[in-house]
């Protein structure tokens, strides 16, 4: 039923994501332009790097198990297309998959109805996802569907599901879901089958880190520390301007991060043990991730897109999802004038083509782009200040039970 109630909009995402791809082909004459493509190349050439500990750096901090879909998923388009158009339908697939997975949940939701119809069409045309999928091919819309499975799973009473849900997404997209992961199996209903839940991600993370330290590799997450070039947010400024302090600040975001992380256990531990209420698991998500990513120095643009399917859910006229919505777009400004800044770098295969395209353009204001890209991020950090206002408002009058 939600299938056909949902068809058009589908079809309508399935035109505009292909028709993207397209005129990035046209543009570039078939070059690729998104670098993380190197990454995805090698993990699909070693399947089974990462379990094996015998990745580069730099992979090691990816999921262990993407390759159980990233691997078959690329060999399928792969057999009919070359790299430039299979590796974007491998991200494009899954986000459709996530499309239907939002729409029914606006579908089942206390959303109203014009708002729900509004939000699945802003969806449709959304920056932030075309840029995410279509054009940088960013795996966070593997952990994106994994986080709409949650929410449906818990919209359809099955809590064990949902948990499992946001653990596969650790497994095959991003670390960031342990956040959610954690509040969501604390506050909402746990049985044996839910600990049960929790076993792959104990069980693979315990097998990548024997294998890492057995053949001397990196482990994940401890084994890379990632800079915050690419960052939106006001932290690349602060390590901009202090480079000698560049461990230290990264040391006082990872504490700022699980102090604030600890008073939201605390505030979720008082409403739901001492005042019996019940927490929705949108609240469980969106509050916890929204707040990592204001504390957490890397705070990528594509990362943002984690928080669509809970937020749209607080999203209570066409005014919330319209602001939202470009909440996330002008996330990738400053993103995108980063690598305007860096043009003629050689950090990876695909900044001779990005020269090439943008150079001649961007070439004769390249001494004023790195004061337009500060001014970019204030710029940006204070519009998600002030959505973290707005939705820690609104979660204090949505505590309570579904």
């Amino acid at each position: 039923m939600h299938l056909h109630r949902n068809s058009t909009i589908i079809a309508a995402y399935i035109i505009t994501r292909i028709v993207a791809v397209g005129t990035l082909w046209l543009v570039t004459g078939g070059r690729e332009v998104a670098s993380d493509v190197d990454f995805y190349r090698m993990m699909i050439e070693s399947p089974l790097g990462i379990i094996n500990g015998n990745l580069t750096q730099e992979v090691s901090s990816y999921a262990p198990l993407q390759f159980l879909y990233t691997y078959p998923a690329h060999r399928f388009f792969s057999s009919f297309l070359d790299d430039f158009w299979s590796y974007r339908l491998v991200m494009i697939a899954v986000e459709v998959a996530a499309a239907y997975l939002l729409f029914t949940i606006l579908d089942m939701a206390e959303v109203p109805d014009n708002v729900a119809v509004f939000s699945k069409w802003l969806t449709v045309f959304s920056p932030s996802l075309v840029l995410t999928t279509s054009v940088f091919v960013q795996d966070e819309i593997i952990s994106y569907f994994f986080v709409a499975l949650a929410l449906h799973s818990y919209l359809r009473s099955k809590p064990t599901l949902a948990i499992f849900s946001l653990t596969c997404g650790i497994l095959l997209g991003k670390i960031f879901l342990i956040v959610p992961l954690f509040f969501v199996f604390l506050f909402l209903k746990v049985s044996v089958k839910t600990l049960a839940a929790l076993v792959p991600l104990a069980a693979i993370y315990g097998l990548v880190v024997i294998a890492a330290v057995d053949k001397g590799g990196y482990l994940p997450l401890v084994g890379f520390s990632p800079g915050a070039d690419y960052s939106s947010f006001l932290w690349v400024l602060l390590i901009q301007s202090q480079p000698n302090n560049l461990e230290a600040i990264k040391l006082f975001s990872l504490l700022s991060t699980a102090l604030l992380q600890l008073l939201f256990f605390a505030l979720f531990l008082y409403v739901r043990y001492f005042r019996d209420i019940p927490i929705r698991a949108e609240t469980l998500v969106l509050v916890p991730l929204s707040g990592l990513f204001l504390t957490l120095y890397q705070h990528n643009a594509e990362y943002l897109i984690l928080l669509i399917p809970a937020a749209y859910l607080y999203c209570s006229s066409k005014m919330e999802v319209l602001l939202l919505t470009t909440l996330l777009a002008f996330a990738w400004i400053p993103r995108v004038l980063h690598g305007l800044v860096g043009l003629g770098s050689t950090e990876a295969s695909t900044f001779e083509t990005r020269q090439q395209l943008l150079g001649p353009l961007f070439g004769p204001i390249q001494d004023s782009l790195p004061s337009i890209h500060h001014a970019s991020i204030v710029c940006y950090s204070a519009f998600y200040f002030l959505a973290l206002v707005v939705l820690w408002a609104k979660t204090r009058n949505r505590l309570g039970g579904r």
